[in-house]
């Protein structure tokens, strides 16, 4: 499976888990969050199946709002990547 996701979205997960195990406010380390996103990316797919796919963080925006799914993943996509 292959979820297209926006930076900004991932960042935002990457600080308030880092906060929450932490036990306190963090100062906002965009470094930090990378090598979070790398591992989380990794684990997602290596364990789950899941693949990570970074779009735009506009249409993340419009995907909150209601205007379009978060999780975009269409047939083709489906089929192409199980060989069909």
């Amino acid at each position: 499976m292959k979820i297209k996701v926006g930076y900004d979205r991932i960042d935002n997960a990457c600080h308030n888990l880092l906060e929450k195990v932490a036990g306190k406010n963090l100062n906002w380390d965009a470094e930090a969050f990378a090598e979070v996103r790398d591992r989380v990316e990794d684990v997602l797919f290596k364990v789950y199946g899941i693949k990570l796919e970074f779009i735009d963080d506009s249409i993340c925006a419009k995907a909150e709002e209601g205007q379009i799914p978060i999780v975009v993943v269409t047939e083709d996509e489906k089929n192409s990547e199980a060989g069909i």
